[in-house]
Formats: structure tokens, C-alpha cells, sequence
């Protein structure tokens, strides 16, 4: 299995075409798991590094990856702050790494600006993970994805080593993640925000378990875990400049099992950012520009009719096309119209003809309709043009929706912050 494994690594490096960054750093003895960790403009990265290397419980040997990256465009400024942070690192490694855990600071300069953000520098982090894989004659080894606003608890290596150990079927990992705004005042806007965007993760998440979804987990590029075969299987991480961690998780889910790891957490700082187009950053600064901060999002009512249709897969499967014909003439009007626009028969029967049984005949039908398609319907669905059947709503009051239709209580007394805290305690998808 090894040496399958370690081909199939071989031939996916040998398509990327660049170059062995660390083959003069000794690997580390027993190694099994490494920690891939873009860094750039961060002056606070070494308590991320402070924060692993206080993780215990773990038995194989571990490397972090820092992969501290500057652009061809980047700032002088930024890049002045790269070189300091790349030395302060080498100091730190210095001082922490043993046989069994090293910390492996790199400084790539001149990137292409055209890639710039996060996606090219996890992707290289990751591809140089491999090739220390490769090098060490392990196939099997385990490529975790961090980044260098997050702290992580004392158990996190010990429980995601745990976790793929004890299910050998398990290809990847959701992690738990909480943003942190203890710290913060209750008044502040970042705070606030920081609630409220949270809040809007788990809803999201929530409603596609909802709706009959299969693959209804988180794609935070700071809390992803996966084997190094499968990560070299489909093709590798994107260089997306933002947005990466989705597209990369939409490539892995049909690869096998995915499991939502809730034993442990990564923290994430709630703090605005320009680093990439979209993500926590960006969002906060948004979210924190507006009077009220309230977080509007996709309503339930539009997810509803995504549960209607996912729920007829099987019959799709059976029926002739008059018969499919006839139950899309049935559905809500702005679920007949997206499945119109995008030739929703036509692909249906490709799949039809490319699958024997419901369980392929399934999966090909998600890797259809995945979460790239999900999210153009619900735009369409709340789109003011050329007709809007729905409006975007405050995200705790759909939030409180979804809860009510799952669970007796009503949650509408929480206050945000509390619903906050409860979905972190109680929503493991």
C-alpha cells in the first residue's frame, strides 16, 4: 500500500514541476503528520507557533511548515515584515524544534502577483509536505491545514492523529473552529461582527445537513485535515487567490469519508483583514461598516426547496423523463426556473447514462449539483433580478428557524452572543 501510495504521490509532484525546497533540512524522526501555515503580513505568527508547540498526547513526529510568502507587488513595508518574521521563526524553531516536532520556516519571495493570496502559498506549502513524505518512503502520512491568526487546543495533533488511526476509511477532516471575542468589548463592532459571521457559518452549515445534502461540513482553510494520498488523488490544492479551502473540499468530498472532528478546536482571531478578496477578514470589515451589524443571509424558505428536490434523487433514478418532467412542473416556480436555466434534464439523463445503480447514480448527481450550484440557486433565488422570489433576512432569525424545526425548545430568547455559544456547544454536523 506504501509504495502504491507513494507513486501515485511521485506522479502528482511530478506534474507541478517545482522544485524541492527543504531537501537539505533533516526529516523529522517518525514523521507522520505535517502542519501547512501561509504566512503573510502576520507580526503575531509565533503564538500560533507557541500554541502547537504546547499541543501533548501525540504520538508520531510532526513538522510545521511555515510558508512565509511575499508577491512580486507586495508592499516594501509587508515585505520588510515577511523578512523580520521569517527570522524571529528560525530563532523559535531553534529554540523548540526536538526529534520528534520541528518547525520549518520558509521565506518564498517573488511570487507571481497574478496568484496573489493565500491559495498558491497553502499549495506549495502542501506540495513541499509530499515531497518530505515521498523522501521519507511514507505514503500514508496526514497534511493539516492551519493559518497564522489561530490558536489551537492542547489535544488538536493528539485527536486528528487519533481520528484517521481509528477509522482507516476517513479521507479528510472538518475541524471545530471558534472565533475568539471574549477578549473584546461587548459594545465593540468587531465583536459583534465576529458573532454574527459565526453565527452565519453554522446556519449555512445546518441548513444543507437540512436539506438532505451529503457533504454538509465547513471548508475553512484553517481547519482542514487530510490524507496525503488523497490530497495528491485529486489534483492537489488550488492557487485560487481566495476561496481555495471551498474549492478544494468540493474535490475531496466525493473522494470518500469526511468526518466534522468536534474533540478539538482551532481558534481563529476575529480581526478585519485585506489579505484576501473574501473570507473572515473582508467579511468582518464589511459587516462592521453597516449601522446595525446585522448579518443578512440566504432564508430558509429557499433552502426548503432545494430539501424538496434532493429528496426526489431516488425517483430521478427510475422514472422516465415525461415522469421527471412532470414532478419539476410541480415544483416551486423559482426552483423550475433555475432548473430550466441550467439544463437540468439534459444533465440529469447524462448522468442517467453514465451510471447501473442509485448509489453511483447518487453521487454523480452531487458532484452535479454540489455546493457551487447550491450557492448560484440561493443567489438566483433572493437576486432582485429578473425576479426576486426571495429577500436576504437577518441570519439569527433563520438560524432561529432551523433550530425550531430540530429541537422543542425555542431558542428565540438566546441573545446573540448565546446563540452563538450554543451552536458551538451543541452543532456537531
Amino acid at each position: 500500500m506504501e509504495t502504491k501510495s507513494i507513486t501515485a504521490i511521485q506522479n502528482y509532484l511530478n506534474k507541478q514541476g517545482s522544485e524541492f525546497l527543504t531537501s537539505d533540512i533533516p526529516l523529522t524522526n517518525n514523521l507522520h503528520i505535517s502542519i501547512v501555515i501561509p504566512c503573510f503580513n502576520e507580526p503575531d505568527v509565533l503564538q500560533t507557533l507557541e500554541s502547537i508547540c504546547l499541543c501533548r498526547g501525540f504520538t508520531c513526529g510532526v513538522e510545521v511548515i511555515l510558508l512565509i510568502n511575499t508577491f512580486v507587488d507586495t508592499p516594501a513595508a509587508i515585505a520588510a515584515l515577511n523578512e523580520k518574521t521569517y527570522t524571529s521563526a528560525l530563532a523559535f524553531a531553534q529554540e523548540n524544534n526536538r526529534q520528534d516536532f520541528s518547525i520549518i520556516p520558509l521565506h518564498i519571495k517573488n511570487l507571481p502577483s497574478k496568484f496573489a493570496g493565500v491559495g498558491l502559498p497553502r499549495k506549495i506549502g502542501m506540495d513541499e509536505a509530499l515531497r518530505r513524505f515521498v523522501r521519507l518512503g511514507k505514503g500514508e502520512g496526514l497534511l493539516v491545514c492551519l493559518d497564522a491568526d489561530c490558536m489551537v487546543q492542547e489535544n488538536y495533533i493528539a485527536e486528528i492523529e487519533h481520528q484517521f488511526k481509528t477509522d482507516k476509511k476517513c479521507v479528510a477532516l472538518s475541524i471545530q473552529f471558534h472565533h475568539l471575542v471574549e477578549h473584546l468589548e461587548e459594545n465593540d463592532p468587531l465583536r459583534r461582527a465576529a458573532i454574527q459571521y459565526e453565527i452565519y457559518l453554522r446556519y449555512y452549515q445546518m441548513a444543507l445537513a437540512y436539506i438532505g445534502y451529503p457533504y454538509p461540513f465547513y471548508t475553512i482553510g484553517s481547519a482542514i485535515a487530510v490524507r496525503a494520498i488523497v490530497y495528491a488523488k485529486v489534483g492537489g490544492m488550488g492557487k485560487q487567490a481566495a476561496g481555495e479551502d471551498f474549492y478544494f473540499m468540493q474535490k475531496i468530498f466525493p473522494a470518500g469519508k469526511v468526518i466534522f472532528l468536534s474533540a478539538t478546536c482551532v481558534f481563529p482571531a476575529a480581526r478585519y483583514s485585506n489579505r484576501v478578496l473574501f473570507g473572515t477578514g473582508p467579511a468582518l470589515k464589511e459587516l462592521s461598516a453597516t449601522n446595525e451589524i446585522v448579518k443578512k443571509t440566504y432564508c430558509l424558505e429557499s433552502f426548503a426547496m432545494l430539501k424538496i428536490l434532493f429528496a426526489d434523487v431516488g425517483k430521478f433514478f427510475v422514472s422516465e423523463k415525461d415522469q421527471i418532467q412532470s414532478t419539476i412542473n410541480a415544483y416551486p416556480k423559482a426552483l423550475q426556473e433555475f432548473l430550466s436555466n441550467d439544463s437540468f434534464l439534459v444533465n440529469l439523463w447524462e448522468i442517467r447514462s453514465n451510471t447501473s445503480d442509485l448509489a453511483s447514480f447518487t453521487k454523480r448527481f452531487f458532484r452535479y449539483f454540489n455546493a457551487l450550484k447550491i450557492i448560484q440557486f440561493l443567489n438566483f433565488s433572493h437576486s432582485p433580478s429578473p425576479s426576486q422570489y426571495f429577500q436576504l433576512s437577518a441570519v439569527c432569525q433563520e438560524c432561529h428557524k432551523l433550530l425550531n424545526l430540530h429541537r422543542e425548545e425555542d431558542k428565540l430568547f438566546l441573545s446573540d452572543y448565546d446563540l452563538y455559544e450554543f451552536l458551538y456547544d451543541n452543532i456537531t454536523i
